[in-house]
């Protein structure tokens, strides 16, 4: 078991003292409610806006880019680079989502709904 321990060249935590340290510490309930309001709550209130005055092809992109662009964002503010199968993968799907607005909108033009 000592051999497994040094794995990962310190001491693991046991499961109560993670529970302790996430659930009883009061920056801990601090940080969760300023990521809750600031992170997670206030951008889907202004998505939730921004919804009416954008169309719906603009409105489906932005969920869906936020992800893939994650790895662009954090090259640009930390400076670590994606590997170049990242960057692969980032492409096709943003190839695949743009390709496939692009041409449901051409064919909702020509075939107008009845």
């Amino acid at each position: 078991m000592k051999e497994a321990e040094n794995v990962f060249f310190f001491k693991q935590k046991t499961a109560y003292e993670l529970l302790r340290s996430l659930v009883c510490s009061e920056m801990c309930i601090r940080d969760r409610v300023i990521i809750g309001v600031f992170q997670i709550g206030l951008p889907y209130v202004f998505f939730a806006y921004g919804t009416k005055h954008v169309s719906a092809l603009e409105a489906v992109l932005i969920p869906v880019l936020e992800p893939i662009l994650n790895p662009v964002w954090v090259f640009l503010l930390m400076g670590e680079k994606p590997g170049r199968f990242a960057l692969l993968g980032g492409f096709i799907v943003l190839l695949a989502i743009v390709g496939r607005g692009v041409i449901l909108t051409l064919k909702t033009k020509k075939n107008p709904p009845a």
